[in-house]
């Protein structure tokens, strides 16, 4: 039964709200600096305006010669048609006193501090914004000093204009940006949900999908959209996972078959060979003979089974590698003398090249499984008048081991599979040999487990050659 999603776990809410939070963000950060930029510039613009009847100011004083009172009359008048900016202005003696001064100007309520000629004489200009305390808006005044040429005194001259109308365009921007942030957040939000659910909507596809695979068809797979993009990348990614699991299911299904069918020859052997002893009397001899051969085969399941633990650790990681010291070539020694006596009834030659001192990290055990695994094997598949080498020598800091025959060989087809779990070249001769198809699975994990790789080369009809790296202690 499919479990609903509670609408905050969903990742198209998620998107949208992380998408509707940055946008939120960003265009928050954007009416600041744009309500910056107009503001700046409005008084940028305004201070130029102030600057001008500054400088119209100045050549009306020029014009007159000075004449405060002829000054003052016709200054009013240039000024008298501003609507749009009224002009306030006053000059100031070196003492601070005013000499002369608009008609409005003391409506401004402005008053200097001390310093104030001071800072100015130091500046020479200065820029201020005014928050009257009889207007709801401020004014923008520009103070500079001018040098009489008649009189030789210096005048501390006012200039500044009312910024009703610069509050009233800043008010309107305002006002317009908190209407249209939320309005522009709405369209986000909506336009963030409908973009995140149709980019999901592969995924709700892919889970569909998913939802119906099973033991049954897992030869199934998920079709790309063909985009490229990061979907069709997840699709592929679960491809190759369904892949591998399919192929882990089918050799564990082939494992667990193979297991069944090896388990079953010895265990009808044992029962078999049971019943016969109960079936009728023997003497002591019959018995021991038929004991033995019901040990042997015990020891067959006992090694089997071994075999199949060992294997199943290594697969689960359980297994560890011991650390100890283990010198390489006496443990080949004691494998070659078990199996001379062997090879020698067989009528194989089984020789050997001297070997050198070599020391690697392992299991002595699993070192001498994978000697006689090798070594057994080689003796099996040859036939009389055979030859078998073996040789061990230090290569880049590698033990290289490696034992060459003259035996059957195997076929390109199946020198692949060689290392797979109960996989025989020919069922009918391994049946014949004892071999229960573990043996070079065995030889590839220990390998593997100690650091090294295995390598085989063969030719069907003329022999085998299998070359066993293991890294070594010390290999300086």
């Amino acid at each position: 039964m499919k479990q609903s999603i509670k609408i905050h776990k969903r990742a198209d809410f998620k998107i949208t709200l992380w998408y509707s939070l940055t946008f939120f963000i960003s265009i928050f950060i954007l009416a600041l600096f744009l309500n910056y930029r107009l503001s700046h510039n409005l008084i940028k613009e305004i201070d130029r305006f102030i600057t001008d009847e500054s400088n119209e100011f100045l050549a009306e004083i020029d014009q007159e010669k000075n004449d405060l009172k002829k000054i003052q009359k016709r200054f009013d008048q240039t000024i008298a048609g501003r609507e749009f900016y009224k002009i306030y202005y006053r000059i100031l003696d070196h003492k601070g006193k005013t000499v002369i001064a608009s008609k409005n100007f003391g409506d401004i309520g402005y008053r200097k501090d001390i310093n104030f000629l001071t800072r100015l004489k130091k500046k020479h200009l200065i820029k201020e914004t005014f928050h009257s305390p009889y207007h709801r808006n401020p004014f923008r005044i520009h103070s500079f000093l001018f040098d009489s040429t008649i009189n030789k005194e210096i005048y501390a001259i006012q200039i500044g204009t009312y910024l009703k109308h610069y509050n009233k365009t800043m008010s309107n921007f305002q006002n317009n940006i908190i209407i249209a942030i939320p309005l522009a957040l709405l369209i986000a939000c909506v336009g963030g949900w409908l973009f995140a659910r149709r980019v999901l909507v592969p995924i709700s596809k892919i889970t569909k999908e998913a939802q119906h695979l099973s033991i049954s068809n897992l030869d199934k797979r998920l079709i790309p959209s063909g985009t490229g993009d990061e979907i069709d990348e997840l699709i592929y990614a679960l491809n190759q996972m369904i892949s591998r699991i399919e192929e882990s299911y089918l050799k564990i299904s082939q494992f667990s078959a193979d297991v069944s069918h090896e388990l079953k020859t010895p265990l009808a052997v044992l029962k078999g060979e049971t019943e016969r002893i109960l079936s009728t009397s023997r003497k002591r001899d019959e018995y021991q003979d038929h004991l033995y051969n019901l040990v042997r085969k015990i020891d067959e399941l006992i090694e089997l089974t071994n075999n199949l633990l060992f294997l199943a650790k290594v697969d689960s990681g359980q297994w560890r590698k011991p650390d100890d010291e283990i010198a390489i070539d006496n443990e080949l020694l004691k494998v070659i003398d078990l199996f001379q006596g062997l090879a020698n009834d067989k009528g194989i030659k089984l020789s050997y090249l001297p070997l050198p001192h070599l020391l690697v990290k392992g299991e002595k055990f699993r070192i001498q499984q994978l000697f006689t695994h090798l070594i057994d094997n080689s003796i099996k598949y040859s036939l009389p008048g055979g030859e078998i080498e073996i040789s061990l020598k230090k290569e880049n800091g590698w033990s290289v081991f490696t034992i060459k025959d003259t035996g059957i060989g195997i076929s390109k087809e199946d020198l692949p599979k060689i290392f797979d779990r109960f996989f025989r070249v020919e069922r009918s001769r391994s049946r014949q040999t004892g071999g229960t198809g573990l043996g070079l699975s065995l030889c590839k994990k220990i390998v593997e487990i100690h650091g090294g790789k295995i390598i085989v080369e063969s030719e069907l009809g003329k022999g085998s050659t299998f070359t066993v790296f293991l890294p070594l202690v010390n290999p300086s």
